[in-house]
């Protein structure tokens, strides 16, 4: 644990965050407070709720059904919810539906002239739809497609950006232990945006998603689950920056859960408990406190079901 934390803090220092300021930040925010708790760490993650997030390959080994429904509640006023839908595709797939609402509330409008108006709010969703097979048998592959919209508000009422975006991904199993994965996101992933100036004239522009490149492991034993990524941002091939992250989990007496984790500067520490229902449903239920280094506490809450 004190070389996890050393290597944390260093990291914190060495690493930047030269892409949160483009489209898309908010999909960095991680799907659920089980995943935020691990630092979002998941690229290699296997056993999650809503596996397509991280990697789409991730869907490909999936037995049973998932749902999961997540709320965060950020500071400055944002708010995020996820929920996802996973289906096994026997005999060598899986099927995910999902959808992400970020939203901005109490903003204050004003006029032209300076005066208060209504209060205005912004929001992003994302859908998502995905698919994973594994042609051998410990290999997986899998890709996303994602439905992006952007409503922002103007002093006519909103203006809309929308777009569409890719995520490919791959992991090997190299034993019942120990994965390894890699995953591509936000390929061709960008909000376009027409605004009408006037009758006739019409601006039309792009915000475009930093790429994602991530590769990470993961690595479990008895009752101790350690996973870590590392990755590089770029737009139109001009690099951005670089993250680290990193989580750690333990269960106590099988069913209830102990985490922390570090990504983008933050700091997460989470709980989990999980309870078997009528012998063949499982639900969890997690909570997760992020601690932000300008913004302040963060919290996440999320309740899954496999069946």
């Amino acid at each position: 644990m004190r070389v996890v934390l050393v290597i944390s803090i260093l990291m914190s220092y060495i690493i930047g965050q030269e892409y949160s300021g483009y489209a898309g930040s908010f999909v960095g925010n991680g799907s659920n407070a089980r995943a935020i708790a691990l630092g979002n760490a998941l690229t290699a993650g296997s056993n999650l709720y809503y596996p397509a997030y991280y990697n789409p390959a991730g869907i490909a080994n999936t037995t049973k059904k998932k749902i999961l429904f997540a709320h965060q509640f950020l500071t400055l006023d944002r708010h995020q919810s996820t929920l996802g839908v996973t289906l096994p595709l026997p005999p060598i797939g899986g099927f995910s539906l999902g959808w992400i609402g970020s939203g901005v509330t109490d903003i204050q409008g004003r006029n032209l002239t300076g005066d208060k108006t209504e209060v205005l709010s912004a929001r992003e969703d994302l859908f998502a739809i995905s698919f994973g097979i594994m042609p051998f048998q410990k290999l997986q592959i899998g890709a996303t497609v994602k439905i992006l919209k952007h409503r922002l508000p103007n002093i006519d009422g909103e203006i809309t950006g929308s777009g569409v975006g890719f995520d490919l991904g791959i992991l090997y199993n190299i034993n019942n232990s120990f994965k390894l994965a890699t995953v591509v996101k936000n390929l061709n992933a960008a909000y376009q945006w027409s605004n009408e100036i006037d009758d006739n004239l019409i601006r039309t522009y792009q915000d475009k998603f930093p790429i994602q490149l991530l590769t990470g492991f993961e690595f479990q034993k008895y009752n101790f689950l350690l996973l870590s990524d590392i990755g590089i941002y770029f737009v139109e091939n001009d690099y951005l920056d670089s993250a680290f992250r990193i989580g750690i989990e333990y269960a106590v007496a099988g069913d209830y859960f102990l985490r922390s984790g570090y990504f983008e500067n933050h700091f997460a520490f989470g709980v989990g408990l999980e309870l078997e229902q009528f012998n063949q449903i499982e639900s969890n239920i997690d909570y997760a406190i992020i601690i932000e280094r300008i913004g302040g506490l963060s919290h996440a809450i999320s309740y899954a079901v496999n069946f």
